[in-house]
């Protein structure tokens, strides 16, 4: 069985140490609503792991009147992105909000995510005529958060594999994503500084009769911000199997409509853009390519 993935990359956004949004005047009424969103932001974010490694490497304090800033910063973002897409949600509100320009762009440079070679590109296509919902099915994991490790490239690895198995053979598995981070790199960095998500998947096919589960080798990185050595893993030899083959890397909307009628789609995308950072849901009609 051939399959394609594509997948999604997000990630928290660290701060940078120069504050650069315009010292914009704000008025008492849009002070009252932007100090009730900002106390509704430290309620959602405050205690994230990401935002809180990232705001400890800001030198100097940000003072109240520099966050309201920043959220409003964003907030005047939403209604040009809301008129160029009708049907996709955004706010304010999101754990980017408080981030400049510059931060942002600062981070999605970062080299921590392996760039490759990009593919030729078929941007052929037609309307759908149909819908499906994989998400709906038995076959996807539910949302996975890396924690304090930035292990999504091994999430996005895991997560194919185990969609396009389970499609074959009506069985989800649940590999140990901590021996992933941990080994799939193969004499590379530490996973949790990154890895590259499709050589991830060769190696999960070539390594599936020495595979573990979640609750032989269960995730600590998410918490230790580390991934240890790779340990011997022959207690679960032959635990699992694939019923997949290749690895198969495409791009174009025509193929990513014929595939995902067949299995759960992963697709990564450039998300060095106010329409990722501030994006809450919905289908995006203009995606810049910068």
């Amino acid at each position: 069985m051939r399959f394609l993935q594509v997948f999604f990359l997000m990630a928290i956004v660290l701060l940078a140490w120069v504050m650069t949004v315009d010292a914009t005047n704000i008025s008492a009424h849009e002070r009252d609503e932007l100090t009730r969103d900002l106390r509704r932001w430290q309620k959602k974010f405050g205690n994230d792991d990401h935002v809180r490694a990232a705001m400890t490497l800001v030198r100097g304090t940000l003072t109240t009147d520099d966050l309201l800033r920043r959220l409003k910063a964003s907030k005047d973002k939403l209604p040009m992105l809301r008129a160029a897409n009708p049907h996709a949600t955004f706010s304010h509100l999101t754990k980017f909000a408080l981030l400049t320009d510059k931060e942002l762009a600062r981070f999605t440079s970062s080299p921590r995510v392996r760039s490759r070679a990009s593919m030729p590109y078929d941007g052929s296509g037609s309307a759908a005529t149909d819908t499906i919902d994989w998400v709906a099915s038995k076959c996807v994991y539910s949302v996975q958060s890396m924690g304090a490790c930035f292990s999504v490239w091994a999430i996005t690895a895991i997560q194919a594999v185990a969609s396009a198995n389970c499609i074959a053979t009506n069985a989800l598995l649940y590999i140990s994503l901590q021996e992933v981070v941990s080994c799939a790199n193969m004499g590379g960095p530490d996973g949790c500084h990154g890895g590259d998500a499709i050589a991830a998947l060769k190696w999960l096919i070539m390594q599936q009769t020495a595979l573990c589960n979640d609750v032989d080798i269960p995730y600590t990185a998410g918490s230790s911000a580390y991934a240890p050595t790779c340990s011997d893993n022959s207690k679960c030899a032959g635990a699992i199997s694939f019923a997949v083959s290749d690895v198969v890397e495409k791009s174009g909307e025509a193929l990513l409509e014929k595939h995902v009628r067949v299995q759960p789609v992963l697709a990564m995308v450039s998300a060095s853009i106010d329409t990722w950072f501030l994006y809450t849901g919905g289908i995006l009609s203009s995606c810049p390519q910068t």
